[in-house]
């Protein structure tokens, strides 16, 4: 293999070694916790939480999440973040748009929050990367959407539906994971926010909610895309009833170790070593076509 060649490639490669780097270097020291079959640090959950769009629900509810978890912080779930504290000992919850609220409902009102961890980001590494978790009763979940916004970006990616992977009845809570790939996001890169958002079924007047797979599960079609499939409470599930559109996001957090915003002389350097490596790749192929 000539140098050019390999100069190249070890440009592709260092991008992502440098973020894979960071990840395995800044893990924080801070409890580590099992709940519905996820194993996480408290220190990669998400740090900031504000509501986007329309509005949610005006009551907090306290839930029994992270209780009996030796040096679990509550203040770090979903209620606490928006500024809802009804008792500061318990982690809390703010439903979206209730079919039990008179001034916003489901079907009819949209809502959205965002989570970040405030100046770090969020890896994509090997398998899943970040998991939600959603207040609840067994075999009873509530559906939400899922969009991640890649460092660097200003618009958020396709939002996502998917099944819950587990249910804790220690915690009452479903567990949802995501893989960062599920969102056209490469190896090594890096997200700033996740934005959570309600569904609407097909009992809505307009705007319904459909994804790209049969399964009921998958990336939600846009405005004015043709066919769809209905979003699933399971796999082989039914519909989302209408009272089960008001999920209750009680907590997130990455599944790997988030890292700081890379350095100007890191990205760089990464940004050089590409360049030469694009740069060297063409001079290989300008001296091929010439000796042909």
């Amino acid at each position: 293999m000539t140098n050019e060649k390999h100069l190249y490639r070890l440009g592709l490669a260092l991008t992502a070694l440098t973020v894979l780097e960071l990840s395995t270097s800044n893990s924080a020291e801070a409890a580590t916790f099992t709940v519905g079959g996820f194993s996480w640090n408290q220190a990669n959950s998400v740090s900031t939480a504000e509501i986007v769009q329309g509005s949610m629900e005006e009551a907090a509810f306290i839930t029994p999440f992270g209780q009996g978890l030796t040096k679990f912080d509550p203040s770090q779930s979903v209620g606490q973040l928006l500024g809802y504290n009804p008792n500061p000992a318990y982690s809390s919850i703010v439903p979206f748009p209730d079919s039990n609220g008179s001034l916003i409902v489901p079907n009819q009102d949209r809502a959205t929050i965002k989570l970040t961890w405030d100046n770090l980001l969020l890896p994509n590494l090997a398998g899943d990367d970040f998991v939600i978790y959603e207040s609840g009763n067994s075999g009873a979940p509530e559906g939400f959407s899922v969009s991640v916004l890649k460092y660097g970006e200003s618009e958020f990616r396709t939002r996502r539906y998917e099944f819950a992977d587990s249910f804790d009845p220690n915690h009452l809570v479903f567990g949802t994971a995501f893989n960062l790939d599920d969102f056209g996001l490469e190896s090594g890169d890096l997200i700033s926010a996740i934005s959570i958002g309600n569904l609407f079924n097909s009992e809505a007047v307009t705007g319904v909610d459909l994804v790209d797979d049969p399964s009921g599960e998958g990336n939600l079609l846009s405005p004015g895309d043709s066919g769809g499939y209905d979003i699933l409470t399971s796999p082989l599930g039914s519909e989302y009833a209408t009272d089960k559109l008001d999920a209750d996001i009680v907590y997130a957090v990455g599944l790997h170790n988030v890292v700081p915003v890379p350095e100007p002389l890191t990205i760089l350097g990464s940004a050089t070593a590409l360049g030469i490596g694009g740069l060297l790749k063409r001079e290989h192929s300008r001296k091929q076509k010439k000796s042909e």
